[in-house]
């Protein structure tokens, strides 16, 4: 069972202490475009989802500011939680350098982090442990990014120029022209573009998080 939490209208103490104590694992995303992309990808694949996984992104947070203040949060709080797991953009980084930024600052919150792996069925995901309180929380971090692609930033798009790519709908020398995959992939068309691709290209340009998605069911 997939379930969408909504901090930006509610206070994010108010979803910890209500919402997420039912919830077998969590999947904390940047932003509103990664929770649609989730959300879509789910829908296309026909992903069961058996686990009460809850669904979120880390805008409109008040109380916790930042993501791993919501994961530090949640970690010691939420007791029942088998998982959590974050879905986060490399930016300007590589991927590695982007999972310790997120792993340094944990740690810097008290908590002891531990087991840090990727799978190794994709490079984009790794897996670690967060301990506290005499409990160990399985966590999942998947970054978005193909460093094939020259832009200036890694994010969730570009998973969406690669799908556009393998449906023939964009060529190379077109996405050259661009500095970001945002400008080629604007945000109304994203989750239409997902649900008419064929499902085999779903699963190559979007395959650390469909990665994520098993692991956690």
């Amino acid at each position: 069972m997939l379930i969408q939490l909504k901090p930006s209208e509610e206070s994010f103490s108010k979803l910890v202490f209500n919402k997420f104590k039912r919830l077998d694992a969590i999947l904390l995303c940047e932003g509103k475009t990664e929770v649609e992309v989730v959300k879509a990808i789910i829908e296309k694949l026909g992903i069961d989802i058996k686990i009460v996984l809850g669904l979120t992104d880390c805008e409109g947070i008040d109380m916790v500011p930042s993501l791993t203040g919501a994961m530090a949060l949640l970690a010691r709080i939420s007791r029942k939680l088998k998982n959590l797991s974050v879905l986060v953009n490399a930016e300007t980084m590589d991927f590695t350098d982007r999972v310790k930024s997120i792993i340094d600052s944990l740690r810097s919150k008290e908590l002891v982090v531990t087991g840090l792996q990727s799978l190794a069925e994709c490079n984009h995901v790794f897996k670690f442990q967060i301990k506290t309180d005499n409990r160990v929380l399985p966590s999942i971090i998947a970054v978005n990014g193909i460093k094939e692609f020259k832009f200036t930033k890694h994010c969730i798009e570009d998973h969406v120029v690669k799908l556009m790519l393998l449906e023939d709908k964009i060529g190379h020398q077109e996405i050259s022209k661009y500095s970001e995959a945002k400008q080629v992939a604007r945000g109304d068309e994203i989750v239409d573009i997902i649900r008419d691709a064929s499902k085999e290209h779903v699963k190559s340009a979007f395959n650390h998080i469909v990665c994520l998605l098993n692991y956690l069911t």
